[in-house]
């Protein structure tokens, strides 16, 4: 009951200088790009993926744009269309509220399946499914070695490695 009290006594407004205004919900977006691209980070450098700080930041910023207005799209057509359609320039007054989490769901989703399809591993772009086979020829690899400690690269090699282990 005291918590609820007390989240609606919050002001929106967590800082404001001159007619700009920070609101609090802006700065968790902030926080969450972030973080997320934190994570993404240190995951890639565990799993030894040849991923630059750039590539990371490129992706997060196009994730966040496309979360942005993916949201915002979202929440004009479904949740405001005829407001919006007699005041169509209003659509882009995101200072006004307004924003759908299925839309930037949507949106992030799109992003993150156009951005996997180019994968950085070892110096090579491949396609995501390549690079998912090249991780696991090299976990199946450090699993269970073969004679000539090769790593197993091709589609076929893995396919008999995956043979050779249902049959264990």
């Amino acid at each position: 009951m005291w918590l609820d009290a007390f989240y609606h006594s919050l002001n929106p407004v967590a800082l404001s200088l001159g007619p700009l205004s920070i609101r609090w919900y802006g700065l968790a977006y902030l926080v969450g790009f972030v973080l997320a691209g934190v994570v993404m980070y240190r995951t890639a450098q565990r799993w030894k993926l040849n991923v630059t700080p750039d590539d990371v930041l490129n992706l997060m910023v196009g994730i966040s744009f496309g979360v942005i207005v993916g949201a915002r799209l979202f929440y004009v057509i479904f949740y405001g269309a005829g407001y919006y359609v007699a005041h169509p320039l209003d659509a882009f007054a995101l200072s006004q509220g307004g924003m759908s989490f299925r839309g930037g769901l949507k949106a992030l989703t799109n992003n993150i399946k156009g951005c996997i399809q180019k994968v950085t591993i070892n110096g090579h772009v491949s396609s995501y499914s390549n690079s998912l086979k090249r991780v696991r020829a090299h976990n199946l690899q450090q699993e269970y070695p073969t004679q000539n400690s090769k790593l197993i690269s091709s589609p076929i090699q893995l396919a008999r490695k995956d043979v050779q282990l249902m049959h264990l």
